[in-house]
């Protein structure tokens, strides 16, 4: 039996066997690349917990701890010391945990053995240099309670805590290195998986096809009827291929290969992010056209634009809160940091006008108060304070979120341009808060309605602020109490130097008063002495 003969005898097996096989390539691909996306998704989580680890290990052992020991040492608060023993118990459970996490990553990557065992013995060796840190620090701690100032003083000169932090600082760098390595790793290992997966499932596609015309044929050749293999090769084109939404005359075999060669340019058109086109669809045979190839590439192209879409929003707001970041970073004067951020934030998301409210007040009676304001590029100097509940601002604060407004009351705000005052399209009212503790308040105005993507960063940015602003009052509150012990220590000085004079004119005067008082003295007994003589003389 020649080789023709027996494809033409076995023809439907070989074409089942040959599907069969795409198929059981196909499914074995997919669960590969999945089994791929899932571990480097995981990889990334590690490495995302790792490095935030590692930053709360330094926000809570070395800067809230150093902020706290010098607070006690100014303040001689003992509620300083809870919160002091709090960052060190804190900051070597997490350590404990960044030391698992390690462990757990080097599990799940062979190949990183040796650099992450190196880092697991830089770990220790720096919970070490830390937890020295801060037996010193409970030793200054130590000193203040018996009041030796001026060994606590000497301590604190030393520094340690900068040297401490120079060696976290150091693991840090290295562990933020390793970890954006490895989570570029993994995202190229998820795209390329992905890229697999499309690339399987269009090969499936083209080489299944052509494997139905084989079928196709070899029943014709079997007796099958000419004209219903065409008309049901037509309906198969109209079913999975593209459905014109009329009867014609056209070669069906034809218009298959011209739709899978519209196919191939329309999946190279989107995969290259251009905007495609399949020539004859329109809106009378959309409907016909849902479920079949030219609708799955749709739907394919409109999730690839919104995932684009969804990608350009994520950078724009990781672009705008590093940017907003190291303004807060950079700044730390209230008045000049409320400007900056105020005009930066209203120019960023292009809206037209803003402010920013602080607290103030007393606990018995907090207001808010209007810090900075900003509208079409130029600083606004107004003054204007709310009570808490007060008004739309007020209101915000009180439930402790955001409120969006696209029907605005025609006296709450007007925009003022150039071309005149008109009420604004869409208000927010974004309240500044950590730890559920409201701070302040921004209040932007626009033309232009907010998004919802630019609505979420604005939220983030509110809590980034809400956490500088704390940190900057805390920071001001610190200087002003040292500035007062200084002063405090100044007028005691003084004041020790003027009872020193005191005591040394008092000593003076009270050895004037006893030389005189010996005088006195002296000339009474003279006196009397004469008086004794002059009786004796008398009596004789």
């Amino acid at each position: 039996m020649t080789l023709k003969n027996f494809v033409r005898q076995n023809g439907i097996v070989l074409s089942a066997a040959l599907v069969g096989i795409l198929i059981i390539l196909s499914a074995v691909t997919v669960f590969y690349n999945r089994h791929i996306m899932s571990t480097t998704t995981y990889a990334q989580k590690l490495s995302e917990a790792i490095l935030s680890h590692s930053m709360e290990v330094q926000n809570q052992g070395l800067v809230n701890y150093d902020k706290n020991l010098r607070g006690f040492g100014i303040t001689k608060d003992d509620g300083f010391i809870g919160h002091i023993s709090y960052n060190v118990s804190a900051s070597q459970r997490v350590a404990d945990t960044l030391a698992k996490i390690i462990t757990e990553q080097k599990a799940l990557m062979p190949e990183s053995t040796v650099k992450l065992d190196s880092f697991l013995t830089s770990l220790a060796e720096v919970k070490g240099v830390l937890k020295n840190y801060h037996q010193f620090g409970q030793g200054m701690i130590e000193m203040l309670k018996v009041d030796s100032t001026d060994d606590f003083k000497r301590a604190l000169a030393e520094d340690r805590g900068s040297r401490t932090w120079g060696a976290w600082n150091s693991l840090h760098v290295r562990l933020e290195t390793f970890e954006h390595a490895v989570a570029q790793k993994a995202q190229t290992d998820y795209d390329t998986a992905v890229s697999r997966n499309a690339w399987i499932q269009v090969l499936l596609l083209i080489l299944g096809l052509p494997t139905l015309y084989w079928i196709i044929n070899i029943l014709r050749r079997q007796g099958r009827d000419q004209q219903a293999l065409l008309k049901k090769l037509q309906e198969t084109n109209q079913q999975y291929l593209f459905h014109p939404g009329h009867e014609h005359n056209r070669n069906v075999i034809e218009e298959s290969m011209e739709n899978l060669k519209k196919a191939a340019v329309f999946i190279k058109k989107i995969t290259e992010e251009e905007d495609a086109q399949w020539e004859g669809l329109n809106d009378s045979n959309q409907a016909l056209n849902q479920n079949n190839l030219v609708g799955e590439l749709q739907k394919m192209q409109k999730r690839m634009k919104e995932v684009k879409k969804e990608d350009a929003q994520r950078n724009w707001t990781n672009e705008g809160l590093n940017f907003m970041g190291e303004l807060l970073r950079k700044e730390t004067d209230l008045d000049t940091l409320t400007n900056a951020i105020i005009a930066e934030l209203v120019k960023y998301i292009g809206a037209n006008q803003g402010g920013l409210f602080l607290l103030a007040g007393d606990d018995d009676k907090p207001y808010l108060e209007l810090k900075a304001a900003y509208a079409y590029n130029r600083k606004k100097y107004l003054h204007r304070e709310v009570a808490i509940g007060e008004g739309l601002v007020g209101q915000a604060v009180l439930e402790k979120d955001y409120i969006y407004l696209t029907d605005i009351p025609q006296d709450y705000l007007k925009i003022t341009s150039g071309l005149g005052m008109a009420n604004p399209t869409c208000l927010l009212i974004m309240p500044m808060k950590v730890n559920e503790n409201v701070q302040g308040v921004i209040e932007l105005a626009s033309f232009e309605k907010l998004e919802g993507y630019k609505i979420a960063f604005i939220e983030k940015l509110a809590q980034q602020m809400a956490s500088t602003i704390v940190s900057v009052r805390t920071n001001e509150r610190t200087r002003q109490l040292l500035d007062d012990s200084q002063q405090q220590a100044e007028e005691m000085k003084s004041q020790e130097e003027e009872m020193r004079q005191n005591m040394e004119e008092l000593a003076a005067t009270q050895e004037e008063m006893f030389r005189k008082e010996q005088e006195y003295l002296n000339q009474i007994q003279e006196l009397q002495d004469a008086l004794r003589s002059l009786q004796e003389r008398e009596a004789v």
